[in-house]
């Protein structure tokens, strides 16, 4: 079943305008009466409404009481024009105490918390998976102009270290105490207070778009693999939901929640049991777009989802400084973390700076598709800086694929070991497919968990088929790796040695890669990257055969080939730039790059909010800007180009931009 993505043509409705010097007695039709609360928008919108939102300052949580129709009849949230409206989850103090030393105490009083279900500097960071290393840190969050403090768990640990705070409760009022330096009363000081700033509760609600705003500071509480889910955002068990060009920050656990419901389709009480129940209906929930987004300053991850991110299109986010203050532990730490993620596509984008904590056995990864992941595509990302400061665990890499049936892709990927570590790209699926990554001093390496009994299903659905047997996970006629055309640069680099379907790959030892001068740094919206290649060094870089869905067949316990989300087959005919690579054989050119030459190449790609294609363009009532499709086709990243074989080539521009 194909799903239209926002930029279809949208329902005729009304546009209601917000803004700082509104007053929700108006009607907010008009530029001249807009609603002051972007919550009394939402109270009053119908399906194929939009809420234009002026730039300023907006401190609420926003509680949709209803979602749009069908994708031609959505209800969208979105800047006026080129405008910031900034919503917060936080309050500012401005009776701060001089305490001497740089420190300011405030007190702030039951009812300061009263917008929340909870005071998050009494609540401690939880949630499934999710390890507090000895209960010691809350949800709570201080900042100063913007800019977060850390959390201590003494005043006498506040005193010693310049921008940091602890809490503590005095006959009944939280009390703060922060060393600021400064005076605080004379700049911005701001506490967190709400748990999220969009968040539709219990309500299942559909076809919402969210564009263009900036959101941040509120403090949602842990989010492992079981219900509850929640973000800054959370997408609960709804469809079709779009979220682009936002800027979502500073939150203790998670950015995005594309979270399931409490009526767990799958039935298990924990995320290894086996999944023996069937979705009720796999078309009502899922297929939403999360595009162009800046996510930072998450503790716990970026994106997180359970089950209802199924058949998303993830793409062309900046994701970065994931558990930044290294406060939380356990199995959920990453730039997107998914389960169940059946036939969702995560492609360009750039996560960099994903942290652990001190916590032994803390694992950390930039993607890690957890349990029961199908028909899975990682295509075209740019992952690095996955960093462990005290060496404690073993587990950290660019990509983590962990209890899978598959099959999952992951090709045309940019993956950078960081200098401290020493582990692998584990791709623990018994179905796994991985072309054309460049890799710097890395593995892949394929894998399946015999002790694993992950569910199986029908392509294309949640129609429970089996569990994957031990002995099937062993079976040299069912097992399928694939291991093809992948460019391997520095000393820990090779796929393992019992992948059988190897072959097309290029490794540079590390003389050869420094003699190749691999570099990359950071740009202000992404990455530069480059190399030089000698003429011999280019000479290595040829001889493959084009990967085709045709080529690969069909995988053996699932029974279908590598397909989107409309079972529709692809092949690998573009690069990590959208550039057609040859279909002759033994002329493909190895990793994510069609096109290199002799010397110096340089790119810098770019990702996020800044550019997101609505940043452009000036937006009005008269000229709506609707969610984007546009130029990139109705199932929000394929263009057709060619017909062969009966299925289609598909090219898939890229969303990480590259400048010459």
């Amino acid at each position: 079943m194909a799903l239209a993505m926002p930029g279809c043509a949208q329902a005729a409705g009304t546009f209601y305008y917000v803004a700082t010097d509104g007053d929700d007695s108006h009607d907010g039709k008009s530029l001249q009466t807009p609603f002051r609360r972007i919550q009394k928008a939402a109270d009053v919108m119908q399906p194929g409404d939009t809420c234009l939102i002026r730039g300023g300052q907006y401190r609420e949580k926003i509680v949709p009481v209803r979602g749009g129709s069908s994708e031609h009849a959505r209800i969208t949230y979105r800047n006026y024009a080129d405008e910031t409206p900034v919503i917060e989850g936080s309050e500012r103090v401005r009776d701060w105490v001089d305490q001497g030393g740089g420190v300011w105490k405030a007190q702030l009083p039951p009812g300061f918390f009263d917008s929340s279900p909870y005071n998050p500097f009494i609540t401690k960071a939880s949630g499934h998976c999710i390890v507090n290393p000895g209960n010691a840190w809350s949800l709570g969050m201080v900042y100063l102009n913007g800019e977060p403090l850390s959390e201590r768990t003494t005043l006498a640990d506040v005193q010693s270290s310049p921008r940091t705070w602890c809490a503590s409760q005095e006959n009944g009022a939280t009390a703060i105490c922060a060393r600021f330096d400064v005076d605080p009363n004379a700049a911005a000081a701001e506490v967190s207070v709400r748990d999220s700033c969009f968040d539709p509760g219990e309500q299942v609600l559909n076809f919402i778009s969210i564009q263009g705003l900036t959101m941040k500071q509120a403090s949602p509480n842990g989010s492992g693999p079981l219900y509850p889910q929640r973000g800054i955002i959370t997408v609960h068990a709804g469809k079709g939901w779009a979220i682009e060009g936002c800027v979502i920050s500073d939150s203790p656990c998670s950015g995005i929640a594309l979270a399931t419901g409490p009526e767990s389709w799958y039935g298990p009480r924990s995320a290894t049991q086996e999944a023996n129940g069937t979705a009720p209906d796999f078309h009502a929930s899922g297929f939403h777009l999360v595009r162009h987004n800046t996510i930072e300053r998450c503790g716990q991850a970026g994106i997180i989802g359970m089950i209802n991110g199924h058949s998303s299109i993830i793409e062309g986010n900046l994701i970065q400084d994931i558990n930044w203050q290294q406060k939380l532990g356990g199995a959920e730490t990453a730039g997107i973390k998914l389960h169940w993620a059946h036939d969702v596509l995560l492609r360009s984008n750039i996560i960099r700076r994903v942290y652990t904590t001190n916590l032994a056995g803390s694992n950390h990864f930039g993607v890690w598709l957890d349990f029961a992941n199908q028909g899975a595509r990682i295509t075209g990302n740019i992952i690095y800086d996955i960093i462990d400061p005290f060496n404690v665990t073993p587990k950290k890499s660019p990509v983590y694929l962990e209890a899978n049936v598959g099959p999952i892709v992951v090709d045309n990927n940019i993956l950078i070991k960081h200098a401290s570590d020493s582990y692998n790209n584990d791709l623990g699926s018994l179905h796994s497919v991985a072309v054309h990554n460049l890799l710097l001093e890395g593995r892949l390496v394929h894998f399946t968990d015999p002790s694993r009994r992950v569910p199986y299903y029908e392509p294309n659905s949640m129609q429970f088929v089996g569990s994957l047997q031990p002995l099937e996970a062993q079976d040299p006629n069912i097992v399928r790796h694939v291991n093809r055309n992948n460019i391997y640069i520095g000393a820990f680099s090779a796929c393992n040695d019992e992948v059988r379907d190897a072959q097309g790959n290029v490794q540079f030892d590390r003389s050869e890669q420094q003699a190749l001068g691999f570099r990359h740094a950071d740009a202000p919206t992404g990455v530069a990257i480059g190399f030089d290649l000698s003429d011999g060094a280019l000479a290595r870089l040829a001889g493959c055969d084009l990967i085709t869905s045709e080529g690969l067949g069909e995988f053996p316990l699932v029974k279908q080939q590598i397909a989107d989300r409309d079972g529709q087959p692809y092949d690998i005919d573009t690069d990590i730039q959208g550039r057609p690579r040859t279909r002759e054989p033994g002329s493909v050119m190895p990793g994510p790059f069609a096109g290199l030459v002799t010397g110096k190449n340089e790119f810098v790609f770019s990702a996020g909010a800044s550019v997101w294609p609505g940043a452009e363009e000036t937006r009005t009532e008269e000229k709506p800007k609707q969610a984007t499709a546009d130029r990139r086709g109705a199932d929000g990243g394929h263009q057709t180009v060619a017909a062969t074989a009966g299925h289609r080539s598909v090219a898939d521009t890229p969303l990480v931009r590259r400048h010459s």
